[in-house]
C-alpha cells in the first residue's frame, strides 16, 4: 500500500499519550488539524481527497484533520496510538506537548470505503515534528502574511 507525505502546521494536536474525547463525545480518538500549503493542498487534490480540506475564519487557510479511533470499528480492539517523531525519527518525548504552529510532515495512505458511493478516504500513519513550537494553553497563534503558506 502506498503512503503520502504533506507537510504543515499543526494545529490542536492530541496525538501524545492517552486519546481524548471525540468531538460527539461518543468515543475517544487521537488527532490533529494540519494547516495546508500549496503544495500539500495539491497532493490531496491529486490523491481526490478534495472533499476532506476544510476551512474556518481563524486565520489557518485550508486544513485538514486527521484521527485515529482508540478502538477499532469492526472488532472493537485497541488501535496502536499514531507514531510521533521528532527531525530525526526517534520517538518523541510525550513531556513535550506540541504547540499551534508547529512544523510538522504527516505521513498517511489512502483507502477506498467498503461502502459503494462512498468517498475515498485516508488513514494517518506518523507524525514527524520538524520545528516544534512549545504547547502554550492560552494562546491561539494567527499567522501573520509572512508565516502564511
Amino acid at each position: 500500500m502506498a503512503s503520502y507525505l504533506i507537510t504543515g502546521k499543526a494545529y490542536w494536536a492530541k496525538v501524545l499519550g492517552d486519546p481524548v474525547d471525540n468531538y460527539s463525545k461518543d468515543g475517544k480518538e487521537w488527532t490533529i488539524d494540519v494547516a495546508l500549503d500549496r503544495e500539500a493542498l495539491g497532493i490531496l487534490k491529486g490523491l481526490g481527497l478534495d472533499h476532506k480540506v476544510r476551512s474556518k475564519d481563524d486565520g489557518r487557510g485550508p486544513f485538514v484533520t486527521f484521527t485515529r479511533r482508540e478502538l477499532k470499528r469492526r472488532t472493537g480492539a485497541p488501535n496502536t496510538p499514531i507514531r510521533v517523531v521528532d527531525f530525526d525519527n526517534k520517538v518523541w518525548d510525550k513531556s513535550k506537548p506540541i504547540g499551534n504552529g508547529s512544523t510538522v510532515q504527516v505521513k498517511f495512505n489512502t483507502f477506498e470505503p467498503p461502502v459503494r458511493g462512498a468517498k475515498k478516504g485516508y488513514a494517518i500513519l506518523e507524525v514527524k515534528v520538524l520545528d516544534w513550537v512549545e504547547y502554550n494553553p492560552t494562546a491561539i497563534p494567527v499567522p501573520t502574511e509572512k508565516e502564511a503558506f
